[in-house]
């Protein structure tokens, strides 16, 4: 049960850890043949219904009634899949139908046509169309090629299980003549479905290769697409020929025959998973295409729970962890030789995967510490100051103040987990020149200031983090002078005085300074300017990736 639990929070972690490339790249697998038990026409109701299904945010349901006073839900459990989607349901009207002679049928459309799911989600349909005779037909969005779908009658409530989308009708029985046809229809369908399986086993188990430019992304859901379109396509068609099996079965089961259905899907089930033995052995040591190897390995295998399966977890957790540790060892390379910022969120995500299948306590512990130096080390950034305000009094003498400084930051594991603070640190800025009308006559004394700043993490893109720069003073509190006499004095307040100068940039507490850290760049330079009554000034704050 641990385990199980564990691959469930995995698979649901790595969703947000997804790879890119285009949908066009994806190989087609040949078709399997499967029969069919006929087609319906229809014409589509005005009546429709739309909601925006995201996968993280809990299940979704949409419902429609129909004229006759039928009631029909789609249910859409969390994680159901892999990106963000647009569901509609739409009831159908005027079916006509020549798979059975009975007339009781009605049906909806869903769409987007041929959505395949994580999980299976659930068509519940109650009023007086259904009953415990009722079955339920699953076509094309134009009702092509029908089959049977696993369905069952509980509370009044015909409960279809739903793998893909398309067009779903329910067929009621009105007579002991047409039950009678649904149940040799089904024995039928029964047995034929049987010799597609038993034909199909005993093909070779091929894999289609995974697209070469697969790469880690974060979080950018328009992505998330292409890999689950290459899910489908590597447990197409054992997952069709899985459902129709099942659904054959339980058709045949309720109408009184016999049922050995579940033993050929577990077979099905096994050829998914050598598919995936294929495919670790094949990328095992390609660190890009981890991601849809392990969302793969996780989808067959609890599809193997949900068949009653023994299937073993433990060699796939073994293999993911060295894989994931190996992977963000490569990521941490990319930041450090690469300027690779954003790899940042894949290390971490991959760190977090690595500790949920640890079965090692003290084990994850240590190479929690190991990455938190690797990662301090390859984000380490020195930041230099240097700043000049002018001040023109009313006799018309000009003043100008120069300031310089320079502050180590670096990245801080708990610190980022806990408060999103990206970086952290500090050094000193001091006052380094003074000239009145463009003369030295007075020195300024050192005066080195302590500083300590910040960087948070505001927002992230593909190729860049938007940061914004935290520093508790730009400039010392005092001045120290020495006259051209030799007398010296000082002058407090200073803090307070750049404050209101670069206003705009100051939250009361500390300096802000937007700035965006791009892939590639090894230094960027963001400029704040202030002006105020006979005062103007300029800052340059440029941050430098020094790692170590």
């Amino acid at each position: 049960m641990k385990k199980i639990l564990a691959m469930s929070l995995l698979s649901i972690l790595f969703l947000t850890l997804v790879t890119g490339c285009k949908s066009s790249e994806l190989s087609e697998q040949e078709p399997v043949q499967i029969n069919d038990l006929g087609d319906v026409s229809f014409t589509l109701s005005k009546t429709t219904v739309s909601e925006e299904y995201r996968p993280s945010q809990g299940a979704k349901t949409l419902s429609l009634a129909d004229p006759d006073g039928n009631e029909w839900q789609l249910v859409i459990p969390q994680n159901a899949l892999m990106y963000d989607e647009t569901i509609s349901m739409q009831l159908v009207s005027d079916v006509k139908q020549d798979v059975l002679n009975g007339n009781k049928i009605g049906g909806v459309v869903l769409k987007p046509e041929g959505l395949h799911f994580i999980n299976p989600v659930y068509l519940n349909v109650r009023g007086p169309l259904v009953s415990e005779q009722s079955c339920v037909l699953g076509g094309t969005s134009e009702g092509k090629a029908l089959n049977f779908s696993k369905a069952v009658f509980s509370n009044n409530t015909l409960i279809a299980e739903i793998e893909h989308f398309s067009s779903y009708f329910t067929y009621t029985p009105t007579s002991e003549q047409e039950l009678q046809e649904l149940a040799e229809k089904a024995e039928a369908d029964y047995a034929e479905t049987i010799k597609e399986v038993k034909a199909f086993l005993k093909t070779p188990v091929s894999v289609p290769p995974i697209p070469p430019n697969f790469e880690f992304t974060c979080d950018i859901l328009s992505e998330r697409r292409p890999v689950s379109l290459y899910i489908s396509l590597v447990m197409q068609p054992e997952k069709d020929l899985i459902v129709k099996m099942l659904a054959a079965g339980n058709r045949t089961h309720l109408m009184g025959g016999s049922e050995e259905s579940i033993e050929y899907a577990r077979q099905l089930q096994e050829r998914l998973i050598k598919k995936v033995d294929k495919l670790i052995r094949t990328y095992k040591n390609d660190n890009e295409k981890l991601v849809p190897v392990m969302n793969l390995s996780f989808i067959v295998l609890k599809a193997a729970h949900r068949l009653g399966m023994d299937a073993s977890f433990n060699p796939y957790f073994e293999t993911f962890s060295d894989w994931m540790e190996r992977s963000a060892e490569e990521q941490v390379e990319r930041i450090k030789k690469n300027h690779n910022y954003t790899a940042l969120c894949k290390v971490m995500a991959l760190l977090q995967g690595r500790a949920i299948i640890a079965q090692d306590f003290n084990q994850t512990m240590e190479l929690s510490e190991k990455f938190k130096e690797k990662l301090r080390d390859a984000l380490t950034f020195t930041l230099s100051i240097e700043g000049e305000v002018t001040d023109t009094d009313s006799e018309g003498d000009t003043s100008v103040w120069k300031t310089s400084g320079e502050v180590l930051l670096e990245f801080d594991m708990e610190t980022f987990t806990h408060k999103r603070q990206f970086l952290t640190g500090g050094g000193q800025c001091e006052f380094t020149d003074y000239t009145l009308n463009g003369k030295r006559d007075t020195k300024l004394a050192n005066s080195p200031t302590e500083v300590k700043a910040h960087a948070y993490l505001i927002s992230t893109d593909k190729d860049k983090y938007e940061i914004k720069l935290s520093i508790n003073r730009i400039a010392p509190d005092t001045i120290n002078y020495t006259a051209s006499d030799g007398f010296q004095f000082s002058l407090n307040g200073n803090h307070y005085l750049y404050a209101n100068l670069f206003s705009e940039n100051y939250d009361g507490i500390n300096f802000s300074i937007p700035m965006n850290l791009k892939n590639g760049l090894d230094q960027m330079t963001e400029a704040i300017r202030g002006t105020e009554e006979s005062s103007t000034g300029i800052y340059e704050f440029t941050l430098k990736h020094t790692p170590r």
